[in-house]
C-alpha cells in the first residue's frame, strides 16, 4: 500500500471515531452525579455516572444512525415500507418512484438505440453520397464515349478506316 493511500482510505472511519469520543467526553462531563439510595444491587449499579453518560451517548448514536438511515432511504427514492414486525403495502409515492426508475432504465437503453441508429444511418448517408459520385463519374465517362462515337465514328467511316 503505497505511503499517501492508508489516510485517504481511513480518513473517514478515524474522523469519525474521534468525533464519537469528543461526544462521549461532553456527554459525560454534562452529565451530573446521580444520587439513588442503595436499597438494592440495581440502585448501586445506576449509581455510576458513566453508566448514565453512557446510556445517553448511546441514545444519541442510535437517534443519529436512525435520522441518517431514513434520510439516505428518502434520498434514495426507498420509501419506508417498514418499522420492526409492522410492513405496509406499497404506498403510491413509493410505486411512482418504482415506475420512474423503471422509466429512466427505458429511457437510457433507447437513448442507446437512438445513438447507435444514428451512427448507421451517417454511414448509410455518406455510402449513398459515394454512390452518387460514383454514378456522376458513370454518366461522365458516358457522356464523353457517345461524344466520342458521334463525331469520330463518321471521320472514321470518311476516311475509309471503318466499313
Amino acid at each position: 500500500m503505497p505511503a499517501g493511500e492508508w489516510p485517504r482510505r481511513n480518513g473517514p472511519l478515524i474522523a469519525w471515531v474521534v468525533g464519537l469520543l469528543v461526544l462521549a467526553v461532553l456527554v459525560y462531563a454534562g452529565t451530573g452525579e446521580p444520587h439513588l439510595r442503595h436499597t438494592s444491587a440495581l440502585n448501586a449499579v445506576f449509581d455510576a455516572r458513566w453508566l448514565v453518560a453512557g446510556s445517553r451517548l448511546l441514545a444519541a448514536v442510535v437517534l443519529v444512525y436512525l435520522l441518517a438511515s431514513i434520510g439516505v432511504r428518502v434520498h434514495r427514492r426507498q420509501w419506508v415500507r417498514s418499522a420492526g414486525s409492522l410492513d405496509t403495502d406499497p404506498s403510491p409515492a413509493q410505486v411512482m418512484a418504482d415506475d420512474r426508475e423503471r422509466l429512466q432504465q427505458q429511457l437510457v437503453e433507447a437513448r442507446a438505440t437512438i445513438d447507435d441508429l444514428s451512427g448507421r444511418l451517417e454511414e448509410d448517408l455518406a455510402a449513398v453520397q459515394r454512390a452518387r459520385e460514383a454514378s456522376d463519374r458513370i454518366a461522365e465517362a458516358l457522356g464523353r464515349s457517345e461524344r466520342v462515337t458521334r463525331e469520330v465514328l463518321p471521320r472514321l467511316r470518311r476516311s475509309g478506316q471503318l466499313r
